[in-house]
């Protein structure tokens, strides 16, 4: 390899002498360090101009002299042979410019370490200089994440996922390596998504790339059961070993095509991640299991719980009206309305919450008067108003409102019992009861 190289960096100098190559030494300082520091210099200008034929003979004389020195002469040697493998036509002169390409890479390592990142980076010049060598790029690759961990650039993620897949098509890797490469790469992913703002948004570009990467078949919830009972035990307090499981059976289908949501399973997997590594997305979930098990006061506490730890606004209005729903099937109906009225101040322009509120206030007849009559119908004002607001603020309840509008409408006072009281159409008028609310007095016609 290393006479190769040579070769290759001999011929693109335009030279004839192939004796020349890399000596197996890392010395930092040449002998003649003068010299070696014009060299460098004359290089490095010859280089910015892109003048890569005129920056060869100089530069090669740096690499020779002392690689040890810097890893820039690396980084930009690669660099100009990567451009010389693309202007090249002859084949075979072509094989020799790419062998020196990852010779450099290697020499690199030896000289300046950095193993991790670097055969990531040489593994990617490998898929776009010599891509069906698919052994050895895979090989590469895994080695570098092996090294690099969370570290790991994010533009290699679908290249790594990629050549793990042709492995297992050509038989050389088995479902559960194709399985255990996607759990590590999303724990990469979700590691970045957490912890490195500046390029969260390429991390998470990078997991629907490996999503849409992965056979179906592999991904199955079937699979993924079976994956996840027969490990419990030695996995259930690794914390990112669940998160994997959490989010391969968010997107993960049985055979029939449904989801992995409604399993045994994937509930286990969300209880234990809100015991491991609590969030509101996980406490939201772990409400929804509770309130199905007839808990509805744990239910709220995990919602309110959801609400502390959550940061989007809607999302915090859309976990106040859920507790507000319970409440009202508790018939705490100021309780409810209190959570009503919270989940506006976090989505003001939400019709939901003031439907709900004259829901409250419609079935209000039987606490606020005798079930029939003057002081049980007037709780249908509020509730009318409630409805008029709901539509306004928001057209997309709009029909509902409507609906409800004319449902309860036929129940408000009769003008004649208005006139019986001595009370104007059009007044004010205060509900009282637990309501305790002002409406405008509004009276339809006796049958």
């Amino acid at each position: 390899m290393l006479f190769l190289g040579a070769a290759a960096l001999q011929a693109a100098a335009g030279e004839d002498d192939l004796s020349w190559s890399l000596q197996d030494t890392c010395r930092a300082e040449a002998e003649n360090q003068e010299k070696f520091l014009e060299e460098y210099s004359t290089y490095r200008e010859f280089f910015k101009q892109e003048n890569y034929k005129d920056a060869l003979i100089h530069w090669r004389y740096v690499i020779k002299e002392a690689p040890g020195f810097r890893k820039q002469p690396f980084i930009d040697g690669i660099s100009m042979y990567e451009t010389f493998v693309e202007a090249e036509q002859d084949s075979a002169r072509r094989e020799l410019l790419i062998d020196t390409v990852f010779m450099l890479y290697d020499k690199r390592i030896q000289c300046h370490d950095e193993a991790g990142f670097v055969l990531g980076r040489k593994g990617y010049s490998m898929y776009k200089l010599r891509s069906k060598d698919y052994g050895t790029i895979y090989e590469t690759l895994k080695e570098s994440f092996s090294l690099q961990g969370n570290k790991a650039e994010y533009f290699l993620i679908p290249t790594y996922f990629n050549y793990t897949i042709i492995q297992w098509k050509l038989k050389k890797l088995q479902n559960d390596d194709v399985l255990n490469t996607y759990d590590e790469l999303v724990g990469i992913i979700e590691y970045n998504l957490a912890n490195n703002a500046d390029e969260a948004e390429y991390y998470a570009k990078m997991r629907d790339a490996i999503d849409q990467m992965l056979p179906a078949n592999l991904l199955s919830c079937e699979a993924l059961i079976e994956r996840v009972n027969s490990r419990w035990e030695q996995d259930k307090d690794d914390v990112n070993k669940i998160t994997r499981y959490y989010y391969s059976m968010r997107i993960a289908r049985d055979s029939s095509g449904n989801s992995c949501l409604e399993t045994k399973e994937y509930e286990m997997v969300v209880r234990r991640l809100y015991e491991l590594a609590p969030s509101s997305e996980l406490a939201e979930q772990v409400a929804v299991y509770l309130f199905k098990e007839g808990k509805e006061n744990e239910a709220i506490e995990k919602f309110n719980e959801a609400i502390e730890m959550e940061t989007d606004a809607d999302k915090k209005g859309s976990l106040c009206l859920n507790i507000a729903r319970i409440l009202r099937s508790q018939n705490k109906f100021s309780q409810s309305r209190t959570y009503a009225y919270k989940a506006l101040d976090y989505k003001p322009s939400w019709g939901e919450p003031y439907l709900l509120i004259g829901d409250l206030y419609a079935s209000s007849g039987p606490l606020c008067g005798p079930r029939t009559g003057f002081d049980s119908q007037v709780v249908v004002w509020v509730a009318l108003d409630k409805y008029y607001k709901a539509k306004s603020v928001d057209p997309s309840v709009a029909d509902d409102a409507n609906d409800k509008i004319a449902r309860y409408s036929q129940y408000m006072p009769t003008k004649t019992d208005l006139f019986e009281r001595g009370i104007d159409e059009g007044s004010s008028y205060t509900v009282g009861c637990w309501i305790n609310e002002s409406t405008t007095v509004r009276g339809r016609k006796s049958n």
